[in-house]
Formats: C-alpha cells, structure tokens, sequence
C-alpha cells in the first residue's frame, strides 16, 4: 500500500483515513461496498465519514446483537428499499454487519441485481468477505475493502511521532506492536493516553489543537487544549459552541467537554459550573441551583458583573422550573439589587441582557408582579426587544413578553410576531429558537383564535424535535396546544395530548405538571365530570402547596370553584372564591380576578339577586374589553354567556360583547328571553306586522310568501313545532303527499340558507325555530305572559312582576302579524289568543298593584288595557 502523507499541520491526520480511499469509495459504480476489518481498525470511522459526504438519503442502522432481532430488521430493509421512490438515491448503511448470520447475502444479492440505479448498500463488518459471497466479488457488484488499508504501517507510526518531537526507541516499537498498527489506538495512545510513560510537551498538544479547531474539529481541540492546560483558548471555544449546541438540540456534546475538565478548572472558568447546571435544570433543579450559586459566589469573589448577572439570573431559573421557594427568589433578587445599576447592566453585551431580561424580568412578572423592581426590567426587557438586531434574541425576548403578559391576561400587549421575520433573516434560526417561535405563534393563536394555523404549528415544531432529538424542549409547547384544544371545544385530542403529556414529563418537573393537572381539571368541568374534576383540581393544590407553586394554587382554586358552582354546592364555591381573593400572593394576578367576577355573578344570579349579579357581571366584561381577552382559560361556556347576557341587558360593553358571542360561537342561556339580552343571530317582529333584520325575509314574491308561511307556523307552534304533514296539507292541498312532500323540502332548504341551519330545526318530523339563536317577540311575550301568571298564582315579587309587566306593554306594538294576517286565516285564532291572554295578564296585575297601592304602575297597566280591549271586545 502507499504510504500515508503527513502534513506538518496536521499532525494527528493519524485519526483520519486517507481522503483517496474515500473519495474512491463515493465514486464508485458498485451498488454493494464491503468494509471489513478487526474491532478498532476504524470501520465505522470510515463508514461515518462516508455517510455525512454522501449526498441524497442516507439510512444508518446499528445491528442488535440478537440474531431473531436482526433477522426480521433485514427483512424490514428489503421491503424498505422494494418500496422506495427510484428517483431518490438511497444509501443503506449496516453497521456491525457481523451479527448477522440469515438474510444478509440475500439482501446483498438483492441489491446487487437490482435495476434500481440510486441505491447503495454499505456492509460494516468484523469478518471478510466468505465463498457464499465469492459470485458477487466475480461480477464486481462487492468492492471489497481490506483491513490493511485500515492500518498504519510501522513508518506511519515513526513520522506521527517525529511531528511531536518524540524519540524513536523501543517505546514506539513495543506501541505499535501491541496496537496490531491500528491507527486510532495508537494516536490515542501516543497523544491523549493519560497513562503514557513519555509524556509529550504542552506545546505539541497546542499544536494539535489548533489544527483541530482550523478544521472544524470541536470536540478533539477541546480535549487537547485541556490536555496543552490552556483554559483561555478552551473556554473561548467552548463557549462559542456551547449555546449553538445548546440550542440545536446537542446537549450531549456539552456534557462530553464537561465530563473532560476537573473540579478546580471548572472553579477556575465558573462558566462551566452555570453550563452543568443548564444541563441537570430539566430533571434535577435542586442540584441545579447549587451548582450555579457555587457558580456565583466564584463570580462575586472574582467581581466578575457578566457572570453574576447571569449566574444570579439562571439560579433563578432553578426556582421558576419547580415554580417553588419564593422567599429563596425574593433573597436572589435583593442579592441581585446590591450590583445591580444602570452602569453595570449596560457592561453586559447584548446577549447576555437577553438572557437576564429574560428570567428575571418572568420571575418579577409571574411569581411576584408586585416587585418593586419590576417596571425596571419590565423597561430593560422591551428596550433589549425593540432594539435588538439579531432575530434569535429577538425571538427569545418575544416568546418571554408575550408569555408574562398572557399569565397576567394583558393580551393587547401582544406585539406581531410576523414582522420579525422581516429582522435579520440573514442570521441561522436553530431549532431551539423556531420552537420558540412556534410556542409563541401558537400563544398568539390561540387568543386570536386561529386554531387551525395552530395545529400546522405544532407539526412543524413536532419536525424539528424529533429531527434534532429535542423531545425535551417540546413539552411547554405541548401544553399551550391543549389549551388551544380545549379552548375550540376539542376535548378528546386534548385528553390525548394531556395524558400523552403526563406520561413522559419527569416529576421533578412540577411546574409542567402543576398546568396538567389544572387543564385536565379544567377539562373534566366541561365535560360536566364533576366529583373528577374535584379530586384532580385537589391534587394540583397539593402538589402547588408542598412546591410553593403560587400561581397554579390560583388556578387550581378557579377550577374547584367553578365545579362546585355548576354542581350547585354554592356555599362551597364562595368558600373556594374567599380563599382564593385572600391569599397575601395572588394579588397581582389580575385574570384570576376576572374569573372571580364571571363566577359571584353566577352564584349571584342563582340566589335570585340579578341586580348584584349584573355588577359582577359588567365589572368581568369591562376587565375583558380593557384587555381585548376573547378566548379564556378556564373559563366555562354557561358561565361566561350568563355573564356576557347580564352585561348586555346592563348596556355594558355592547359590542364586545356582540364580539365574544360571535367568535366563541356561545349559545344564549336559558334566562337570554329579551332581545337586548344577547347577540340573537336571526331577530324576528311579528306584533304590528311583520319585519326581520334578514333583509331576504322582508323581500316579496310567491316563494318568499311560502316561506313565510312555514314561518308563521313555526311560531305560533313555539316549542312543539309545527309537523310536516300539516305544512303539506296547508301550503299544497291540492298536490299528492309525495309532490307536496318535495316542494315543502326544496322550501325547507331554501329557507334555511336564509336563516342559517340552526336557526331554523327539524325534529321528530317537526319544524321548529330555535330560540337559542332566533329572537322572536311573540314567542318572548308569550313566556312573558307565562312568568306573570306564575308570579301572581305563587305571591309575585313585586319589583319583578313589575318589570315584566312594563316590558310586556312595551313589546307589544299591535296584534300578531296585523296587517299580515287575514280573519279567515288558520293563525288568526294565535292572534286573538295572544291578545286575549295579554289583556287577562295585564287586568290581573293592575289589581295586584291596587292591593299593594302602586297607583303608578295601576295608571299605565290602565291606560295600556285602554289601548287593548276595544279592538279585542269589539
């Protein structure tokens, strides 16, 4: 073989097999390469270094040990590259081939024959090529490579030594021997070896390293430059690299360089002690913050501001993780006031404000909003955003501003995201920074309501973890998407998501597992599983009690009182309420006090004090409008529309009001009867004529009359509808069943595009209007009419029968459908029987008024029935 070519600079090009054999493995036509060789000759080096060049796809596959394993993965390979895209180039790679006893020469023979063009198929083995595959090394589909090119020869072994100024003695000879001429074992043996007799000096270590940096070579420089005891050059490389590994998902990387330096050169280079504890914070914070405080009292010694800053700011974080300890936070930050000025923070560059903005300013915000430091980093925040150029920081500033403001409910401070795609585009997005984006595209999503951009989001950050190993950084992600799912009413791929959530976070990590268990509460209440719904809110509050968990205490309490307020345990639900609005730490959580607000204004409205529950009612929307919230976590659809219905009959907030209903898609509740009441899609007048605000209803013409008929009918019937059979015998008796039948249908449906399909409902063969969506004043007199009969049987509330009865003469401005409607008509009897029975009504309770001496309310029911009996008795 030829010899191998050391380069001056190169000096541990002993690692490397040489680039003519791998530029000629890559070129080459045969579709089978056979790299062959004994435990440590560098056959999966080679094959590695192969495999990043290759262009296409490229599939690794590390053989189990167990041959029943292997056997049915051979298989799963051959069907894998049967049913392939030809158009692709694939290339297969089989490490640890050895392991394979059945199955392997048949894949090779497969391949070999194959038509197909674009595949390859690499064989990484300990043993060589045997006779049962000598017919495909005869048609050269094999290109066998021997294990001697995988070695160094003895001269190989002497030029490596002579570039680190080694002299060539028995020492050298007894090396290469014992290693068979294995390269990797002597190189490591000659340079790195910490039990090696001859010790090399630092300088050559330098040298090496240098070049290994020049080449892009991390890890191997790292390791040399501890070994050449330059802890300068080390922590300026592993610094640069560390927060690109960080953020690409390649924490493991970090772990390796910092497994290589002792204790006392990480106590020299404290950052090393901040990264260590970066990697434990997900699993361990507890062992977390006493490495980076150890870190911190380093820096403070050294009056280093840039590591105490972020040192300080990342022990902080080992507390935000567990969301616990908040007396041990409150000691950091009046530890962190002591060097903290506008002078020394401007000494930090723009990175390093990033990140302590970052944690500190959320720590301020979410954990204890009432910090007096607060506005300064709230102010340091926005300045590091608004002024930063580079879109990763930017990023990261975005996802934590918008964060804090979505805990405390200000949705108006949400800035747009979309115009930062526009900001240093020339700058690489790493995959910890587009899950970030997402997570904060997604925030946004759902509190604007655009669910199904929210869904692409998550596939696309789903993408990126599993690409890049990230599982770990996906989880908060994951939360914000079940609460986007709960929020469009799509409980069950919650739960999915929710369980999914619970069985892979580690208990270490409550703050996760704190919001789990509040949204799956929070789900159990929508679906009405109440008792459940108790148990799981309980075990959030211990679980926040014994962690110190503030804000999830909050939470937690919501979810218990809202299920105590819907099972009608209502003494409980205040209990719950008055536990919540005293404890001395959640005063600073405005939204958990919009959610007190919809609930008293439901507890009130049970009791029969609408007045009151009114107030409560407006002072939630008024909230709501000053914070532009629209979508609410934890909220309940029944409670939230009886507060929007209050708030609307107060005139409080009318079109956002209008708004809510609309985007939510909320039904009325059962007491929504008056027209001002809600946001009624489809508003019907039939007393005094007839008039809608579906402008196709007021057009004439035969077809419109028709449907106006069916109309008609529909609301005389009221609840009941009207059947089928009738329409057909009334709008077409002349016609047999089956023809009227179909026109009624085409009407029918004609009708219903101009309503909408749920206005307008057919059950048990049955028309109807639902009154859920559908405002019709006949309909809200008759049950008017209904409540004051009721009123006056069982001894009336007299304020109430009051305003019922003034409401009534108010909405009625003429007979059902005067003008319309002619004496013979077959709705002529639902004309005299409302009018009659408003007469009976408004009598009856002119006498109540006289008993109770209202001479008032007796004068205008007068002047009204005045108005009414002459057409009625004539």
């Amino acid at each position: 073989m030829s010899q191998l070519h050391f380069d001056d600079n190169n000096p541990l090009n002993a690692y490397l097999v040489k680039e003519g054999l791998i530029e000629r493995l890559i070129g080459s036509d045969k579709k089978v390469t056979w790299i062959w060789g004994e435990t440590g000759s560098g056959k999966t080096v080679l094959g590695s270094m192969i495999f990043a060049r290759l262009a296409g796809h490229c599939v690794w596959l590390q053989t189990p040990e167990h041959d029943a394993e292997a056997g049915v993965i051979l298989q799963q390979c051959k069907t894998l590259l049967q049913n392939r895209a030809a158009e692709t180039p694939l290339h297969f790679f089989l490490d640890n081939a050895h392991r394979l006893q059945a199955g392997l020469a048949e894949l090779c023979h497969w391949v070999a024959e194959s038509a197909d063009g674009h595949v390859r198929l690499f064989v990484i083995s300990q043993n060589p090529i045997s006779a049962d595959y000598s017919a495909l090394v005869v048609r050269e589909a094999v290109e066998e490579m021997p294990p001697s090119l995988l070695h160094f020869t003895l001269n190989d072994s002497i030029t490596l030594c002579k570039q680190h100024g080694k002299v060539v003695d028995e020492e050298l000879i007894r090396i290469h021997q014992t290693y068979n001429g294995l390269p990797l074992a002597i190189a490591s043996s000659l340079l790195t070896s910490k039990d090696n007799k001859v010790a090399l000096p630092e300088e050559s270590f330098l040298r090496a390293a240098r070049w290994e940096e020049q080449q892009g070579h991390t890890l191997p420089a790292l390791a040399l430059y501890l070994k050449a005891k330059r802890l300068d050059y080390f922590a300026q490389l592993f610094l640069g690299n560390a927060r690109h590994w960080f953020a690409s998902g390649h924490r493991d990387k970090i772990g390796d360089v910092l497994s290589l330096v002792s204790e006392a050169e990480k106590d020299q280079y404290p950052w090393c002690w901040v990264w260590e504890s970066l990697l434990v914070l997900p699993t361990q914070p507890d062992a977390a913050r006493q490495l980076v405080e150890h870190a911190y009292a380093l820096f403070k010694k050294d009056n280093d501001i840039t590591g105490r800053y972020l040192s300080m700011s990342h022990a902080v974080l080992t507390y935000l993780v567990k969301l616990s300890d908040f007396g041990d936070i409150r000691r950091l930050l009046n530890e962190l006031a002591q060097f903290d000025s506008d002078e020394h923070y401007a000494l930090l560059d723009r990175h390093a404000q990033a990140s302590v903005s970052y944690i500190i300013f959320f720590c301020m915000f979410i954990v204890m909003p009432e910090h007096e430091h607060l506005s300064r980093w709230e102010q340091r925040t926005l300045s590091v955003l608004v002024s930063e150029t580079e879109i990763v920081p930017k990023l990261k500033m975005q996802v934590l501003v918008q964060k804090a403001y979505l805990y405390r409910g200000d949705n108006y401070k949400i800035h747009p995201l979309e115009t930062l795609k526009e900001i240093g585009n020339d700058q690489p997005i790493e995959p910890y920074d587009i899950i970030n984006f997402n997570l904060a595209r997604i925030q946004e999503g759902w509190c604007l309501g655009r669910f199904d951009e929210i869904k692409e989001l998550y596939r696309q950050s789903m993408a990126v973890t599993a690409a890049n190993n990230m599982q770990a950084n996906i989880a908060h992600t994951s939360l914000q998407v079940i609460i986007a799912l709960l929020l469009n009413g799509e409980l069950d791929e919650a739960k999915q998501e929710i369980y999914r959530l619970l069985n892979t976070v580690p208990r270490e990590m409550t703050a996760l597992l704190h919001h789990l268990y509040a949204v799956e509460a929070w789900r159990q209440v929508l679906l009405k599983e109440n008792s459940q719904a108790i148990l799981t809110a309980q075990q959030c509050t211990s679980i926040s009690r014994e962690s110190g968990c503030i804000a999830y205490i909050g939470f937690s309490y919501l979810v218990e009182a809202y299920t105590l307020a819907l099972a009608e345990q209502r003494d409980k639900a205040r209990d719950k309420l008055r536990e919540l609005k005293q404890h001395p730490h959640l005063e600073g959580y405005a939204i958990f006090f919009f959610h007190t607000d919809l609930l008293d204004a439901y507890l009130a409205f049970a009791d029969g004090d609408i007045p009151q529950a009114r107030l409560f009612a407006a002072s939630a929307l008024e909230f709501a409008a000053r914070k532009n919230l629209l979508y609410f976590i934890w909220s309940v659809p029944e409670v939230l529309a009886l507060s929007v219905s209050l708030a609307l009959e107060t005139g409080c907030q009318v079109e956002f009001c209008n708004k809510i209903i609309e985007q939510l898609r909320l039904p009325a509740p059962p007491h929504a009867k008056s027209e001002r009441s809600w946001h009624w899609p489809v508003k019907i007048r039939t007393l005094g004529g007839f008039d809608s605000n579906i402008e196709a209803l007021n057009k004439s013409g035969k077809s419109r009359r028709i449907q106006l008929s069916i109309l008609y009918l529909a609301i005389a019937y009221g609840g009941s509808g009207v059947p089928m059979e009738f329409l057909c015998d009334s709008l077409w008796p002349d016609e047999d069943i089956t023809s009227a039948r179909h026109k009624l249908d085409n009407t029918l449906y004609r009708l219903r595009q101009i309503l909408g399909k749920q206005s307008l409902v057919i059950v048990n063969n049955k028309v109807k209007l639902d009154n859920t969506v559908t405002w019709v004043d006949a309909v809200y007199l008759v049950d008017l009419i209904r409540q004051c009969k009721k009123a006056l049987q069982n001894g009336a509330d007299r304020e109430r029968l009051k305003t019922n009865v003034l409401e009534m003469m108010d909405l009625y401005r003429g007979e059902f459908l005067d003008g319309v409607l002619e004496s013979h008509h077959e709705l002529f009897n639902h004309q005299v029987y409302v009018s009659n029975q408003l007469v009976t009504v408004l009598t009856s309770a002119r006498h109540f008024f006289a008993k109770h001496d209202d001479e008032e309310a007796v004068n205008t029911i007068q002047r009204h029935l005045e108005g009414l009996t002459q057409p009625v008795e004539g």
